[in-house]
Parts: C-alpha cells; sequence; structure tokens
C-alpha cells in the first residue's frame, strides 16, 4: 500500500509505503503529463517514508512509480 500526501502540494510531497516496503531512491520514478522523466530531491526519512521535492518543476500533474520487491506502485501528484 502506498500513500501520496499533501495531495494537491505546492512542490514537496510524502510517500509513504507500508511497514513492510523498503523504500530507496532508486526505486522512485517521476514523470510528467508527457511521459518525461523530471529531476526530483529525495530524502529517505525513515525506512517506508520518503519525502520528493518536486518545487523546481512546473505546476501539473505528474505520476509516480514506486518499484518494490514486492509489487510496482503507481499514483499521481497535482502540483499547483
Amino acid at each position: 500500500r502506498c500513500t501520496i500526501y499533501p495531495n494537491p502540494t505546492s512542490g514537496v510531497f510524502n510517500v509513504q509505503m507500508s511497514q513492510f516496503e523498503n523504500l530507496k531512491m532508486k526505486d522512485i520514478e517521476i514523470y510528467n503529463m508527457y511521459g518525461e522523466k523530471v529531476p526530483a530531491h529525495f530524502q529517505i526519512n525513515s525506512f517506508s517514508n520518503s519525502q520528493i521535492d518536486l518545487s523546481s518543476q512546473p505546476a501539473g500533474i505528474y505520476f509516480i512509480e514506486l518499484k518494490t520487491s514486492k509489487d510496482n506502485y503507481h499514483g499521481k501528484v497535482v502540483k499547483e
């Protein structure tokens, strides 16, 4: 299970996995509305929680892809 908050965001948001998932920076990919991978700054806050900063990106919808050892998760975040 994956939770993305706050959504919508002004640029910085959190991605939280269930307590049984180990989240690493290389496991997170972010794409814009055109399917282009975008750069983002990541900070691993805990075993299953990461903070992502899209402040340098324009407003719009971004798609998050999380790859774990168990499954892949997809979500989206709106940057205002």
